[in-house]
């Protein structure tokens, strides 16, 4: 597992919602549709825009989902939504 580091951060700030990285950072990266990527992860629509509106959190099963979609593990999607 790799090794994780605390960031400091304002304490007036909130923390970042995984949907919000996904919508924001990921999908435009890899310049895919909801549709798209609902698809590839095995979820519905609603589902991922639920996340992706920060409506919905990121369960556990999802966390594994996009950590193997992203290549990046589940562990980093289950504590942006921990914290």
């Amino acid at each position: 597992m790799p090794r994780e580091y605390k960031l400091r951060r304002d304490p007036g700030m909130r923390p970042v919602h995984p949907g919000a990285i996904l919508r924001l950072d990921v999908m435009p990266a890899l310049q895919i549709s909801v549709t798209e990527a609902a698809r590839e992860l095995g979820v519905s629509r609603q589902l991922l825009h639920g996340i992706l509106a920060e409506k919905l959190p990121v369960s556990a099963a999802m966390a594994v989902r996009l950590g193997k979609w992203c290549g990046n593990g589940p562990h980093l999607w289950l504590a942006l939504q921990r914290d």
